[in-house]
């Protein structure tokens, strides 16, 4: 049959007498169409060969080499539209194709023998294994779709420059993996034998002075707060473990998710609860030595009291970030798994986009809102996707707690990022609450004389005392650098690396909940002898 219709001038003849490339209608003529004259006078239309073979148009510029022999010249050269294999020019006897169509260069999957027709493709993603595909579009990177057959476009290389984690690993340094597995088991062993410690001296305590009672009444509490903290890294030494090899796969499900924010406030709790606490602790120390008559008949109930303020404005703290109400103060984005997005992250400015596009194609779908100067909220995109594109719909968000695959609050932040204003407003109390400590122990030495010290040194009240004094000093050889680090890198006067932020998040903030309990038991002292 005669074929009717062809593409003119595409380089590759197609009607069986050449007209679509030949006589005159393209710009350029082609080698094959000085043989035109001899295909269109042939009755079966095509060029017969020396050895009595015959080549017909389809084998023309079709990438190998027909039976005619000898070859004929236009048969495989100057092919526009072609794309010439380097192994086809060299080792023809080798290789099964010279040239491929050009459309089919660059589109992932190897069609020259040697895959020279996939090398230096500049608007292509390399897999890494090199596999089927063996690339894929730029913009197939990060959409939440595993377009490689190895994952890599969604798990690149790059991911390893991440602060703590890599692709592999939640963690990704293996020293510092061994390290919150220790500190987790040595904080829930040491705080939960003070706290037993503690429970089963009840009885005793009750015999014992007021100011002994607060005082173990104030260690229990600080034992509690210092258990959040050993739960807070056994759980994310647990799912280090678990996501081992793979971590990259599950990293934006882990972060965005619910028990990655739960147990991220719980840190904060943990470690704000420490610092309220040891405040109250410092305070009650400091009653004693202004008023000591008043101070033997302290009431354990005020400091209850105290104790229950410390806990709520800790868990205020730590929980008001994961309100709806501050999801647009505290959202770095939305995981919202789509091909329409290349970023694991999608700001609420290409979501609000999206949105509209929804509204403007999807059938009986109403805009989100009319107004572009209207503010819209991650709720109310959330629910509209729901509603009119279920298939695009968001995971999760990327909040306070989900900056780090260890999620911890944003400490070193600036004033473009977002939820600086929490992260100040931790920092600026911690900050304030060991000004505190500080000028009341300032107080507490120039109130106590020597002779006084050395009186009540052997006293019960006056060992706890020491031991407090040592759970103070610890918090604060601590924090302040943290607090001080973080207001330097908030006014931009210095800039905090990677290597740092991981020191702070890994080793500092902690690492207190390992050693109070040490100090207590005075297991250092016993050592010590």
């Amino acid at each position: 049959r005669t074929q009717l219709t062809a593409f003119k001038c595409d380089g590759k003849p197609e009607c069986f007498d050449l007209s679509d490339e030949c006589g005159g209608v393209c710009d350029t003529e082609q080698a094959f169409c000085e043989f035109q004259a001899t295909f269109r006078n042939s009755s079966q239309l095509e060029y017969r060969c020396g050895n009595g073979f015959a080549i017909s148009t389809k084998e023309i510029c079709s990438g190998t080499w027909s039976n005619c022999s000898p070859r004929v010249s236009f048969e495989e050269s100057q092919c526009d539209g072609r794309f010439y294999c380097q192994s086809g020019i060299f080792k023809i006897l080798f290789y099964r194709y010279m040239s491929i169509d050009q459309s089919l260069v660059c589109n992932g999957y190897k069609n020259c023998d040697d895959g020279t027709d996939e090398a230096n493709c500049t608007d292509r993603f390399y897999c890494t294994t090199g596999q089927s595909p063996t690339s894929v579009p730029l913009w197939f990177q990060f959409d939440d779709f595993l377009d490689c057959e190895d994952g890599s476009d969604e798990c690149p290389p790059s991911s390893d420059n991440i602060r703590i984690s890599s692709r592999s690993e939640m963690i990704r340094n293996e020293v510092l993996r061994g390290w919150v597995w220790f500190m987790a088991v040595a904080a829930i062993l040491g705080n939960s034998y003070v706290i037993l410690k503690t429970s089963l001296k009840y009885k005793k305590l009750r015999a014992r002075s007021a100011v002994s009672r607060s005082n173990h009444f104030l260690i229990f509490n600080l034992a509690m707060s210092d258990l959040l903290m050993g739960i807070y890294l056994a759980v994310i030494a647990g799912y280090s473990t678990s996501f081992s090899g793979r971590y990259c796969f599950e990293d934006r499900k882990w972060r965005t998710g619910v028990t990655c924010q739960y147990i991220g406030a719980l840190s904060v709790v943990a470690s704000e609860a420490t610092l309220f606490i040891l405040t109250v602790l410092t305070m009650v120390r400091l009653y004693t030595v202004l008023n000591p008559i008043k101070a033997r008949d302290i009431k354990l109930l005020y400091v209850a009291v105290a104790v229950l303020l410390a806990w709520s404005f800790a868990l205020i703290l730590a929980v008001l970030p994961l309100a709806t109400a501050f999801e647009g103060v505290v959202t770095d984005g939305a995981w919202l798994p789509s091909k329409f997005f290349n970023s694991t992250i999608v700001n609420i400015r290409k979501a609000r986009k999206f949105t509209d596009q929804v509204g403007v194609y999807t059938p009986n779908a109403s805009m989100l809102i009319t107004d572009v100067n209207s503010t819209v909220t991650w709720s109310s995109i959330r629910s509209y996707l729901n509603t009119y594109s279920p298939n695009n719909k968001i995971q999760g968000l990327y909040g306070f707690y989900a900056r780090n695959s260890v999620c911890l609050s944003k400490f070193f932040v600036t004033s473009r990022q977002t939820g600086w204003q929490f992260t100040i407003a931790i920092i600026l109390t911690n900050l304030v609450l060991f000004l505190i400590i500080a000028t009341s122990y300032l107080i507490i030495y120039k109130r106590s004389n020597v002779k006084e010290f050395q009186s009540t040194d052997k006293g019960r009240a006056s060992k706890t005392q020491r031991k407090i004094i040592k759970l103070v000093a610890t918090d604060f050889a601590c924090w302040i650098p943290i607090c001080i680090m973080a207001l330097l890198h908030f006014s931009r006067v210095v800039v905090i690396g990677k290597i740092a932020y991981v020191v702070f998040a890994v080793v500092l903030l902690p690492i207190n909940s390992v050693l109070n309990p040490l100090l207590y038991s005075n297991l250092f002292g016993k050592l010590w002898k």
